[in-house]
């Protein structure tokens, strides 16, 4: 590897020089991250899997364009997006069937656990946040899961949703805010 060259850049550079081994590097570097965002936009375990292994094959495909191997995380990002809104475009009946049955298994765990009476003050759980999180706009969680779960930069975000930084800011501070009044409505109860 050159001296000073970022370590994604150059397993970019010998991928698309035809290393396979480096390409399977990139994989598994990135795999979490593409399979997680692919489960935030389908919400179904396989069917995200299915996204994430199609993404990796056409970036594989078409590494080679690729101009700036360090800005291989947005591309793949951005390769992997346009998949999932194409796959719900595609499939938005099967998309709600799919929340309808994780739904069903949740109220159905809810209802056989669910305690005699709650304890005063509620306290606020994981499953509050994700149900707080499940009924937002999916643009709002999209944008919230990129940064606190994917831990994706401000100018990453930018790059991958076509937007200003400025913008990714506000976004996100619109979005806190919506998930703390949220919270602490759920908190409340």
């Amino acid at each position: 590897m050159e001296q000073g060259m970022d370590p994604t850049a150059e397993l970019v550079r010998r991928s698309a020089a035809g290393d396979p081994t480096a390409f399977d590097c990139l994989v598994r570097e990135y795999m979490n991250t593409v399979l997680g965002l692919a489960y935030n936009y389908v919400r179904n375990f396989h069917t995200a899997e299915d996204l994430a292994q199609e993404t990796f094959v056409q970036a594989y495909q078409s590494i080679s364009t690729l101009r700036d191997g360090a800005r291989f995380k947005v591309w793949l990002l951005r390769i992997l997006r346009n998949k999932c809104i194409d796959h719900i475009r595609r499939n938005p009946r099967q998309l709600s069937l799919d929340q309808d049955q994780e739904l069903q298994r949740e109220v159905s765990h809810k209802a056989v656990q669910a305690p005699a009476q709650e304890p005063e003050p509620r306290r606020i759980t994981e499953e509050d946040l994700f149900e707080t999180l499940d009924s937002l706009r999916s643009d709002y969680r999209e944008i919230f899961i990129m940064k606190h779960v994917d831990n994706l930069s401000y100018k990453e975000i930018a790059d991958l949703l076509g937007m200003t930084v400025s913008a990714v800011g506000e976004k996100l501070y619109r979005v806190r805010s919506m998930i703390r009044a949220k919270l602490e409505a759920a908190g409340s109860n």
